[in-house]
């Protein structure tokens, strides 16, 4: 990438500064807070003591991700997915735990270090005053405020302390310590491959024309502030960069055209690290494995025209197969040892924890088919039998996901040239997207934080689609707004979608319109219309959501209706983006 020393600190230093200024932000669950219309309720419990199977949780995802580092770093790892499941049970993918283990360590043993402050009053319930005039000190679900001094690093090891550190340990030394461990893990994972990728489709442009340049600065910065990302894994709190960010490494080693099949073969563990650090990149699997598969059935890149045998297509498929096994075989091995003995139950419990199909069809109000239809007078729910819903909840999300794939698995099949690089790439990253919607709209357990999976690949695709892609970024963002209002981001997601509009329209290259390969939003006067009647009903319904108060008969009115409006306009995203893959696959197509 052809850019200053300067301009890149820039974009770097602004991409972190945002993502700071949004962990001041209050976190998911802070202070028992569930929302305005939910009544927090106060634990009393001896936080020193061993909660029960009948705890009351407290908080949420920032309290689980805390929980996951205390259990992993003082637990042996045969309990790690047994311990206490009724208080954040641990119920992502092994490398996940093992992340939650390295950052406990790195909590427990810089706290260890520094832990040279006399914490008498800490681990007492009487607040300073003397013992003439004990008083109790004001709680908040059963943590004392007044004791939760700021200690500098000594702080972070009662921040992983086993059981103790249960139901609100949030001094502002350990929340800082939470907040720096996702934007290390966000700069090192998703910006590095943010910025790889930018890099490769831009390549084929003049490198030394200022367009250029502009072009690359303008799709690092919007793809670095992505407000819906920022706005889950900063202030709700989520590691969603480092799957996000596995899966877009894994892309760009997938798509690359040698003489030989390596690319691919570290593509594949790339993906598999990126399943085993978050079950939802399952919504990417279908469209990798399509991708791949085609690519089994090119022929090599040291000749051209002359297709693959059989037998190299069955090595190939052989070698991916081998590498995605070999990759799960030692990350899950640990698990499956008991006492110096095979113990399969320790991996039929990750199993479990990992699809927890009890849960429902859908959490919360989340944007998809299921919870618009829910709603009356269609109440699905009411009329399929609960052991159906499943079913076909599978049975749509497979018919929506056959069209990307195939279309996929034609490209991975295709000619390997070397101007074909940027094909590849960008029919990848449209088909991630594609099937994500598919699964988002359609699948089993859905929540509203599902869209990043869709959102992440789709923001590199900015160049392709400038209009359209703003434009599900901020739909996207929109469709949170319930979540972040229980989160109390109200503030910070005002302030991070003005800024990523800022810079769309204030950095926008200034190419020629028929540089824009497969935008509708600047060649169809229908999706023109659409899109501008979807900002209208959004603002309508933003502003109506602020100065009216919902009926008392109906308290969910408006996450009703953000869900209703939010999955009309994700299925039709859903559909643009297999017609941007039908251009790609053939630009002749209109």
């Amino acid at each position: 990438m052809h850019l200053s020393t300067y301009t890149k600190v820039a974009i770097v230093s602004f991409a972190i500064l945002l993502r700071s200024l949004v962990g001041f932000h209050p976190h998911s669950g802070q202070d028992n807070y569930q929302g305005p219309n939910a009544h927090s309720s106060t634990i009393t419990a001896s936080s020193s003591t061993h909660t029960n199977s009948n705890s009351v949780t407290y908080g949420g995802d920032y309290e689980a991700q805390r929980h996951w580092m205390e259990i992993t770093y003082h637990l042996p790892l045969n309990e790690w997915y047994y311990h206490d499941l009724h208080y954040w049970g641990l119920d992502y993918p092994p490398l996940t735990a093992y992340v939650s283990y390295v950052c406990g360590w790195v909590a427990h043993h810089l706290g260890s270090m520094h832990d040279d402050v006399d914490d008498t009053n800490s681990t007492t319930g009487v607040c300073e005053g003397g013992e003439d005039d004990k008083q109790v000190c004001p709680t908040s679900a059963g943590k004392v405020k007044q004791q939760q001094q700021h200690r500098g690093l000594a702080v972070l090891k009662d921040l992983v302390a086993l059981h103790s550190s249960r139901f609100g340990f949030e001094d502002a030394g350990g929340k800082l310590y939470m907040r720096f461990t996702v934007l290390v893990l966000d700069v090192l994972v998703y910006m590095s491959a943010v910025w790889v990728l930018v890099a490769r489709l831009t390549s084929c442009d003049d490198a030394d024309n200022p367009t250029t340049r502009n072009k690359q600065i303008w799709m690092l910065l919007v793809a670095l502030s992505q407000p819906a990302i920022i706005l889950i894994d900063h202030g709700h709190f989520q590691y969603n960069t480092v799957s996000l960010g596995l899966t877009l490494w894994s892309f760009h080693f997938m798509t690359r055209q040698s003489s030989s099949f390596m690319g691919p073969l570290i593509g594949s563990i790339m993906f598999s690290l990126s399943l085993n650090f978050k079950q939802m990149e399952l919504y990417h699997a279908p469209a990798v494995f399509a991708y791949l598969l085609g690519r089994c059935f090119r022929g090599d890149g040291n000749n051209q025209q002359q297709r693959s045998n059989i037998q190299s297509t069955i090595a190939k498929f052989c070698s991916l197969g081998f590498t995605v096994i070999i990759t799960f075989a030692l990350l899950w091995a640990p698990f499956a040892v008991k006492d110096s003995k095979f113990h399969l139950e320790g991996i039929l419990q990750i199993i479990r924890r990992v699809f927890p199909f009890h849960r429902g069809l859908f959490e919360g109000k989340v944007s998809n088919l299921w919870c618009a239809l829910s709603i009356k007078p269609f109440s699905i729910r009411n009329r399929i039998a609960p052991s159906l819903l499943p079913l076909l909840a599978l049975g749509v999300t497979l018919m929506l996901i056959l069209p990307p794939c195939w279309i996929l698995f034609r490209v991975g099949k295709g000619e390997s040239a070397k101007g074909l690089e940027t094909r590849d790439i960008k029919s990848l990253l449209w088909g991630a997207a594609s099937t994500s919607l598919a699964f988002f709209l359609a699948s089993f357990q859905v929540h509203e934080k599902g869209i990043l999976i869709a959102l992440a690949p789709m923001s590199l695709l900015f160049l392709d689609a400038p209009r359209f892609v703003a434009w599900f970024s901020i739909v996207a963002t929109w469709t949170l707004w319930p979540l972040l209002v229980i989160d109390r981001l109200q503030e910070a997601y005002v302030c991070c979608l003005v800024i990523f509009g800022c810079i769309h329209y204030a950095m926008r290259p200034t190419w020629s319109q028929r540089e824009v390969e497969v935008d509708l939003f600047s060649t169809q006067y229908g999706t023109k219309f659409i899109a501008l009647l979807s900002m209208v009903a959004m603002t309508i319904l933003q502003l109506s959501e602020a100065m009216f108060s919902p009926p008392p008969q109906l308290p969910d009115l408006f996450p009703v209706l953000w869900s209703f409006v939010g999955c009309g306009l994700f299925c039709f995203s859903y559909l643009t983006t297999l017609w941007a893959m039908a251009k790609q696959l053939n630009p002749e197509f209109t």
